[in-house]
């Protein structure tokens, strides 16, 4: 059995952006990078993390694509798998170099959309 470890599996992609308060938000893409079985290296895309405007809890966005086909590279066949939030009120925050272990942590919460 041939194996590389050092083979790279995944590429992230984050597109630069001029990022407005509201619109030009930033997004991650995320591709599957490997050979197929005609031994051609290829890139799949698997979906995009997104940093939607909000105006106090920061939330993230985790778009996927569950067909197990190749993704369009628009994304228009991605869904919402995940919301990612944090309540604004945490001390880690605002102060993450104070050395209190109330400001090294910072709490999400992972929710499935429809299941809140």
């Amino acid at each position: 059995m041939n194996t590389n470890h050092k083979q790279p599996f995944l590429q992230m992609e984050k597109p630069c952006k001029i990022v407005m308060p509201c619109c030009c938000r930033p997004e991650l893409i995320v591709r599957h990078v490997g050979v197929n079985a005609q031994g051609v290296n290829e890139q799949r895309r698997f979906g995009r993390i997104t940093l939607p405007c909000q105006m106090f809890s920061p939330t993230l966005e985790v778009y996927w694509n569950q067909s197990g086909q190749p993704s369009q590279e628009d994304g228009s066949d991605e869904s919402l798998v995940y919301t990612i939030t944090a309540d604004c009120c945490q001390c880690g925050l605002f102060l993450p170099q104070w050395p209190c272990s109330q400001c090294q942590t910072v709490n999400f919460e992972i929710r499935v959309p429809g299941q809140e």
